[in-house]
């Protein structure tokens, strides 16, 4: 008799869970951003959830029912759950969804995921692309390509993280062999040397030369450094004959930083970066080092 009341409990669920994927069919399909056409993602229902899944990093995100036709992702970004709400246009159709309370995707019919075919290239012919970039919206961040087996790779100045793998789909477009969606397009000069690469359809990256400065340049970069975060830290910079040594004063460890532009010094081995922070008058008013701690001048 257990086993018979049992049985019908899971039956119930069961039927309960494949009446809501039929009830969510209306809500399956593609939805676009608007800011970024590359980006697309797919509402599917599949065991008792809505999977939506992202096709620039192929990543799923399983999305539980929240109330009306507002989702919750059992996974979590930057330690918050991601909210999905479907929108009915006037005649009921649901053609638009809002995505954590900002950007309103709007659905795609007939979409076909992106294939992109590798041409053919050598690795002489992917040199030029070669050199260390800066973020256009954000000028304390760098990131320097290389060419690795034939591909491009992609070395973040901040964290010493690496995206490899872009091969060419056409001679200034490339895109991640694993994620096709996620593209590189650079531009170049009349001359045609390159100048910049947009990623991912919207992050612009300006090409930065590497700078010889005398080293009576580096002396104006000399001095104590507070953190503003915790004001026991603290930091001395001295000028050498190639760069900056950076001196930590509470461990007396130090890191060498050689220049890349006038104001941004990194050191190689150990993934260290160094910005220096100037006022509208071009007087030093600070550093910040790794890319995310700030360190104020004081005086001494």
């Amino acid at each position: 008799m257990k086993n018979i009341l049992l049985s019908l409990v899971f039956a119930a669920f069961a039927f309960s869970g494949f009446g809501q994927q039929q009830k969510w069919h209306e809500l399956e399909g593609y939805f676009q951003s608007p800011s970024n056409k590359e980006m697309v993602v797919r509402f599917t229902a599949r065991d008792s959830m809505l999977v939506a899944k992202a096709f620039w990093n192929n990543v799923e995100i399983h999305l539980l029912p929240d109330t009306g036709l507002s989702f919750v992702s059992k996974e979590a970004e930057d330690g918050n759950p991601i909210r999905i709400r479907f929108l009915r246009d006037a005649s009921g159709a649901v053609n638009r969804i809002n995505v954590a309370n900002n950007d309103v995707w709007t659905r795609v019919t007939n979409y076909t995921p992106q294939t992109k075919t590798e041409m053919a290239h050598t690795p002489d012919q992917l040199r030029k692309f070669i050199g260390l970039y800066q973020l256009k919206e954000d000028t304390t961040n760098y990131v320097r390509i290389g060419v690795d087996s034939n591909t491009l790779t992609i070395h973040q100045q901040w964290d010493g993280g690496v995206v490899d793998n872009f091969a060419p789909e056409s001679a200034l477009s490339f895109f991640k062999k694993e994620r096709p969606n996620f593209t590189l397009s650079f531009s170049t000069d009349q001359q045609g040397q390159v100048t910049q690469f947009v990623a991912f359809g919207r992050d612009n990256w300006i090409r930065t030369g590497q700078l010889k400065i005398s080293p009576a340049g580096f002396k104006a970069f000399e001095g104590k450094y507070r953190s503003k975060d915790d004001p026991d830290n603290e930091v001395r910079l001295t000028a050498t004959d190639t760069g900056l040594l950076v001196k930590q004063l509470w461990d007396s460890k130090e890191v060498a930083v050689r220049p890349y532009t006038h104001s941004y010094f990194y050191n190689e081995q150990r993934k260290y970066a160094l910005h220096i922070v100037t006022d509208s008058q071009g007087k030093v008013i600070g550093i910040l080092l790794l890319g995310r701690e700030f360190f104020n001048k004081i005086d001494e």
